[in-house]
């Protein structure tokens, strides 16, 4: 009887339902389909994080480019003012009409 009893026993466990092999199987696909999907989930967080420090560089390099062109119209606007000033003083000492006139105008702006 231990005979029989180990024989059926041992083709029980080679024996596998065709039930039991489907879902074998779709556990196989629906694991690789999620490696795939984590998968490109993590490229698609790489490409981001990529992108985003791209993006952050552009962006320090635009504020320094900013504060160059700020400062340069610090420059040209004190120019200005020197040149009106200049301006001004030669205008004055002519002493003709017209010049005082122009001169109100400009001290006006």
């Amino acid at each position: 009887m231990c005979i029989s009893t180990s024989k059926s026993t041992s083709s029980e466990a080679i024996h596998i339902p065709k039930q039991n092999r489907r879902r074998s199987m779709r556990n196989k696909i629906q694991i690789h389909g999620l490696n795939r999907r984590k998968a490109s989930e993590e490229k698609s967080e790489t490409e981001i994080e990529v992108q985003n420090l791209k993006l952050y560089m552009e962006n320090i390099s635009i504020f320094e480019e900013n504060e160059k062109l700020r400062k340069k119209a610090t420059l040209l606007h004190q120019e200005n003012l020197y040149l009106m000033s200049e301006f001004q003083k030669r205008v004055i000492l002519k002493g003709d009409g017209i010049s005082t006139t122009l001169s109100q105008l400009l001290h006006d702006q």
